[in-house]
């Protein structure tokens, strides 16, 4: 969030982009070690929800070159958060 709000501002720094890509490999490297142990029912929603990050990233990076493109949400992550009772967070199987 502080990397879209220095997008926001158009106060990008090299200093904002190395912490938000840090952070992206932070969730990678998390990701990589939950798909050795987490269970397929686990599994199904982190990957609804690394979809879901994988395209707020790409808009992001969008609106910092200057093209954004207007997407839809992912249905299905859409979908889940409502079934789970709460926007951005699913529920645990």
């Amino acid at each position: 969030m502080n990397f879209l709000w220095l997008v926001q501002k158009g106060e990008v720094t090299p200093e904002g982009r190395q912490a938000m890509e840090a952070a992206r490999h932070a969730h990678h490297a998390a990701f990589a070690e939950a798909q050795m142990i987490a269970s397929t029912a686990v599994m199904d929603e982190l990957d609804v929800m690394t979809t879901a990050l994988s395209e707020l990233y790409g808009r992001t990076m969008r609106l910092e070159e200057g093209h954004p493109v207007p997407a839809a949400p992912s249905r299905r992550y859409t979908t889940s958060c409502r079934n789970s009772g709460a926007a951005g967070r699913t529920s645990a199987p």
